[in-house]
């Protein structure tokens, strides 16, 4: 009975904070919660400068999304293999943009 506890307790943190795996429904999510901040962000650096160029303005916005995409997706999966393909991706945008 003593080694069935000591076994049981020995596993219970991989079950409790246990990872998951990034689906297309997660990304959606994510999107949406994005263009949402997105949105504030874009009222609130126009507020603050009202002499803000569109270029400057869009530029801010698209790094926001691409930062964003990556610290969500690794807060869901934060593996190894994750991470890198996060930033993977982070930098492929980054020089799409």
């Amino acid at each position: 009975m003593k080694n069935i506890l000591i076994i049981i307790f020995q596993f219970l943190p991989l079950f409790l904070i246990a990872q998951r795996k990034i689906n297309k429904a997660d990304i959606i999510k994510i999107n949406t919660e994005i263009e949402n901040e997105v949105l504030k962000l874009n009222d609130s650096l126009i507020k603050a400068d009202k002499y803000i160029k569109p270029f400057d303005l869009e530029f801010k916005s698209d790094i926001y999304k691409i930062e964003k995409l990556a610290d969500k997706k690794i807060s869901i999966d934060y593996s190894t293999a994750v991470m890198t393909d996060a930033v993977y991706e982070l930098e492929k945008d980054m020089i799409n943009y």
